[in-house]
């Protein structure tokens, strides 16, 4: 897709996790700032949960990117193993480390050599699992164990459970409360506020070298970002999907007509109803002009938006 016309010089709106696509908003800072300190401080266990869509996976790259260059990673994309050895494979194979053929406990005992070889290099090994919702029981046992591998040099590996609110429930389990108990640090990611929504918009449409405002039109950014509830992943396909609706209409910019057609399209937003209305609103940073007539103040984007009353919307989950 051609982005030239709506003045973009690359696709911002990314599909997998990108670290250059970070959009701030407070609480995920939050979240980021809570997973580096406990791992800073040696926690051995750390979980960072949220629905699906929030951003937990780039969070967890984030997090990775701010230890120590002596940090030695694995980062497992999904949780579903059947058998100890299933999860053990993976860790090593993101580890480079040989796996095939290798029976269970080989495996563990490899592992577990590698750790502590590094520690005493002064190296620390950190395993990252995502999708760690659909780790069972016994494996999330597993992973306790690897979280007790320590020295007097410190501690030789740390775990970050990156998965949906389900994880934390899996974890009151009674059999799990050794793990549950080490856990002390639980890092959640919330979906954007409104208006973080519009400012996200708005700043990947900037970070592409274009202006939000000459991008979208008014009612079309909100149309999303109220549609979207907050998910930045629904954010980009949205987008992506209004600008393919908007680049075939022979548009520069897109309208609320390309943003509605985005929204029914995409699965998991809230589209809006399509209702005829003679007014519209003021946004609440609205300023006198010298004609007289209210206006939002043109010289700020993102603004601060009140639904129009010819849009009809779900409600928002915050």
């Amino acid at each position: 897709m051609d982005l030239a016309p709506f003045g973009m010089s690359f696709r911002p709106f990314a599909t997998g996790p990108d670290p250059a696509g970070y959009y701030p908003a407070p609480a995920h800072d939050e979240a980021l700032a809570l997973v580096v300190t406990a791992l800073l401080n040696g926690e051995p266990v750390v979980s960072l949960t949220g629905e699906p869509g929030v951003g937990k996976t780039l969070l967890a790259h984030l997090a990775v990117s701010q230890l120590p260059g002596d940090t030695i990673t694995a980062f497992v994309t999904h949780g579903s193993f059947e058998r100890r050895a299933d999860l053990l494979q993976a860790i090593m194979y993101d580890l480079g480390l040989p796996f095939a053929g290798r029976p269970e406990q080989e495996l563990r005992l490899a592992l577990t050599d590698f750790a502590y070889s590094n520690l005493r290099d002064g190296r620390r090994l950190l395993i990252v699992l995502d999708e760690a919702h659909l780790l069972s029981p016994m494996l999330l046992e597993e992973i306790r164990q690897f979280g007790n591998l320590e020295t007097p040099r410190g501690r030789a590996v740390q775990v970050i459970l990156v998965g949906l609110p389900g994880l934390l429930m899996t974890l009151e389990r009674p059999e799990l409360a050794p793990l549950a108990q080490r856990l002390t640090t639980r890092a959640r990611v919330p979906a954007f506020q409104l208006q973080e929504s519009i400012e996200y918009l708005g700043f990947q449409v900037e970070r592409a070298d274009a202006h939000p405002d000459e991008v979208f039109s008014d009612e079309a950014v909100e149309v999303i970002a109220r549609g979207c509830r907050g998910i930045p992943r629904l954010l980009n396909q949205a987008t992506l999907a209004a600008l393919r609706i908007a680049t075939k209409a022979g548009l520069k910019t897109i309208d609320v007509e390309a943003a509605l057609e985005a929204m029914a399209v995409i699965p998991g937003t809230a589209p809006a109803e399509y209702e005829e209305a003679d007014a519209v609103p003021l946004a609440p940073d609205a300023v006198l002009q010298d004609d007289g007539e209210d206006r939002p103040d043109a010289e700020t984007w993102p603004k601060t938006y009140v639904t129009p009353q010819r849009f009809v919307f779900a409600p928002m989950t915050q």
